[in-house]
C-alpha cells in the first residue's frame, strides 16, 4: 500500500488533463532514437508518435546499426475518445489499423489489419514474396475495456491513466500483434494470433523511474518509465530484447 500511495503522489498531477480537447495533447509530436538489441545483434529503432485530429498514429521503424537501411516498419493508428458512461471524462484508445513490412532473408513481407467497429472484428491482409496471392483473415473482438496496438503500448498505456491504475492492482488488457502474422516469425512461443490478454502491474519504483510488468501469460515484458512517464526502456528477457532510449539509458 505505500508504494501506491507514493506512486499517486508522484504522478497523480502528471496524469491529469489527459482528455482530447488538451492543446498539449493534439499537438503531439515526437521522434525518439533506442537503442534496441535481440538474438540476431544490434541495432536502431526509431519511435516517431503524432497526434493529430484525435488519432494516434505511429512509426516505429528498425534500421541498421549505422542507420542507413530499414529492415523493418511499423505503421499503427488509433482512435482518441472516452468511455461511455465515464464520470471522468477517462481517456479511450480503439485500435483503428496498421501496416507493417518486415525484411526476412532480403524478401519483403507485408501486412496489414482493420478493425470492424459495426461487425466487432478484425481483419487482416498478409502477403509473402512466395505467393503472389494475399491471406485474409477475420477475428472476432472479444469483450474488454482496453485494447492496446504492441508497437504503441507505452502511450496506450499512459494515456488511459493504465500506469496509475497498474499501482494498486493488476490491469487486463488485449494486446494486439500488429505485425500479425509474423509476430510468430519474430518472437518464440507466441500463438499465432492478433490478439492476446495480458495483464500489468507495478512491480518496482524510485524517485527516478517505474517498473512495469507486463504479463502475456508465458512470458513478462518490462517497461520503465521516467518520473514524468516518459518510456524510457524495454526487456524482453525470454526473447533476449532490449529497448533503450539512446539519451535516458
Amino acid at each position: 500500500m505505500i508504494k501506491v500511495f507514493i506512486f499517486f503522489l508522484l504522478i497523480g498531477c502528471s496524469s491529469r488533463g489527459l482528455v482530447t480537447d488538451s492543446p498539449e495533447l493534439q499537438n503531439k509530436n515526437e521522434s525518439i532514437l533506442f537503442e534496441y538489441s535481440d538474438n540476431t545483434g544490434e541495432y536502431l529503432a526509431k519511435r516517431e508518435i503524432k497526434i493529430v485530429k484525435n488519432k494516434l498514429v505511429s512509426r516505429v521503424t528498425i534500421l541498421s546499426r549505422d542507420g542507413l537501411q530499414e529492415l523493418e516498419t511499423q505503421v499503427s493508428m488509433s482512435k482518441l475518445g472516452t468511455l461511455k458512461n465515464s464520470k471522468d471524462n477517462t481517456l479511450a484508445i480503439l485500435p483503428e489499423a496498421s501496416q507493417f513490412k518486415v525484411w526476412f532473408n532480403k524478401e519483403l513481407y507485408s501486412s496489414s489489419m482493420r478493425f470492424n467497429p459495426t461487425s466487432k472484428t478484425i481483419t487482416t491482409i498478409a502477403k509473402s514474396p512466395s505467393t503472389d496471392k494475399e491471406t485474409l483473415k477475420d477475428f472476432k473482438l472479444p469483450k474488454g475495456n482496453y485494447f492496446c496496438f504492441f508497437s504503441q503500448l507505452p502511450e496506450c498505456l499512459k494515456m488511459q491513466n493504465l500506469l496509475l491504475k497498474a499501482a494498486s492492482k493488476s490491469i487486463p488488457i488485449y494486446l494486439i500483434w500488429d505485425s500479425y502474422p509474423y509476430h510468430v516469425e519474430q518472437y518464440e512461443n507466441l500463438l499465432d494470433s492478433p490478439l492476446m490478454l495480458a495483464t500489468l502491474t507495478l512491480t518496482e519504483h524510485d524517485k527516478n523511474e517505474y517498473k512495469f510488468a507486463l504479463d502475456i501469460g508465458n512470458q513478462i515484458i518490462f517497461y520503465h518509465f521516467d518520473k514524468k512517464l516518459n518510456f524510457v526502456k524495454m526487456f524482453w528477457i525470454s526473447q533476449g530484447i532490449s529497448l533503450v532510449n539512446t539519451n535516458k539509458g
